[in-house]
């Protein structure tokens, strides 16, 4: 079981990872620019908010070897007590992207929740392809 842990435990251990990782073969499990998931936004708000927020890195931890950033304590616990159901399906790559099998980081700007799930798309015209079929979509992403 995945756990999640604040960030300060983690630094010791991060360091010893980035140097053994000169070389990475494949992809990141998380989609994370300058070390960030979903570029700093606060996943939790996707669904408590309805909102696109950004977190604070007073709010942070480390899931999955990226920064969470929270914009309260609150939405940081309420992700610790369950992160896979608040993170971004496909590690917040863009999810049309997933199902044509092409890599490219996801826009927190350009997001649906679809049956409890975050997707994020790469921006607005291509959000505006995913939801033309969203359930082919999906299942051509899952796939």
């Amino acid at each position: 079981m995945e756990t999640a842990i604040p960030v300060r435990r983690f630094l010791a251990v991060l360091i010893l990872w980035v140097s053994a990782t000169s070389a990475v073969a494949d992809p990141p499990p998380v989609s994370a620019a300058h070390g960030l998931a979903a570029e700093g936004y606060d996943v939790v708000a996707f669904f408590e908010d309805r909102s696109a927020v950004k977190g604070d890195r007073s709010h942070a931890l480390m899931w999955r070897g990226a920064i969470w950033l929270f914009s309260s304590e609150k939405n940081r616990e309420t992700f610790e007590m369950n992160p896979r159901a608040y993170a971004p399906r496909f590690g917040g790559y863009c999810a049309l992207g997933i199902a044509r099998n092409k890599l490219v980081p996801g826009d927190p700007d350009t997001w649906e929740v679809v049956d409890d799930r975050l997707y994020l798309t790469a921006n607005e015209r291509v959000k505006a392809i995913w939801v033309e079929d969203l359930s082919g979509n999906i299942t051509m992403a899952e796939a």
